[in-house]
């Protein structure tokens, strides 16, 4: 099954090129039933940690099953059809539209990477950017970090209640965007970045959407070293918190 995130669908109807969005749904338009829509981000946020079956409950059933009727409208947008190219126009306005918004933000990150440098001590940034095996406080401390800013987003931005406590923390969705979030941004910490374009740090909050995603699932599809790396980290993380994981698609034995 193909699993497609809400943030999947601005990536894809933001080319200004029609055949761009022809060639996405190319390959998903042949295998229509073995696609699954996910619920909005902010939907996904309010789903309790506690239950069992959290993925599933990430699904957009009634999105899920007009998926092949949808990739038939995409097919006559494809041949000139002037309705569903009208509704291809809407779309794109709206996927234009969320992704300028997302962008404005977030802004250059310059601010949250001061405000992250200054959680840690000198030598913990030096051991960092050096490359070398974080030390026991250290980790415990971006872990507090990822829980208060995971808390804060939960509240201000989801109206959700406050996060949960362990275990059933690591397994809600905010947490783990926040991990994942602060995973990348401790890589621009140890690069040396102080800030970062607008337009990258768009980019990579959809890629921290996709790699938290991936911990849910069985992974992320994709040649993006960033994206990949961050995943990886986190699951790293996670298992060593006694999260559920899905195991990988591409595991072996």
């Amino acid at each position: 099954m193909a699993v497609l995130p809400e943030h999947t669908i601005v990536e894809v109807f933001r080319p200004r090129k029609n055949e761009a969005i022809f060639s996405s749904f190319r390959v998903l338009s042949r295998y229509p039933n073995q696609v699954v829509i996910l619920k909005g981000n902010k939907r996904i946020s309010r789903i309790d940690p506690r239950g069992a079956g959290m993925a599933n409950a990430f699904i957009d059933k009634q999105q899920t099953r007009s998926f092949p009727a949808f990739t038939e409208a995409i097919g006559r947008a494809s041949k000139g059809d002037s309705w569903c190219l009208a509704q291809l126009e809407q779309r794109r306005g709206w996927a234009l539209e969320r992704s300028k918004n997302t962008q404005q933000a977030i802004g250059d990150q310059s601010d949250a990477l001061a405000e992250l440098v200054s959680n840690f001590e000198g030598h913990e940034l030096k051991e960092l950017r050096a490359g070398r095996s974080l030390k026991s406080e250290t980790r415990q401390k971006i872990l507090a970090l990822t829980t208060d800013l995971a808390d804060y987003m939960q509240v201000t931005q989801f109206g959700g209640v406050h996060i949960f406590p362990p275990p059933y923390r690591y397994n809600q969705f905010v947490w783990r965007y926040t991990l994942c979030h602060v995973i990348q941004m401790m890589q621009l910490v140890r690069q040396g970045s102080k800030r970062r374009a607008p337009e990258k740090a768009r980019n990579d909050h959809f890629d921290n959407v996709f790699a938290t995603f991936g911990t849910f699932f069985n992974g992320v599809m994709t040649n993006d070293f960033g994206t990949l790396l961050t995943h990886e980290i986190a699951r790293v993380i996670l298992r060593s918190l006694g999260a559920r994981l899905a195991s990988p698609y591409n595991a072996v034995g």
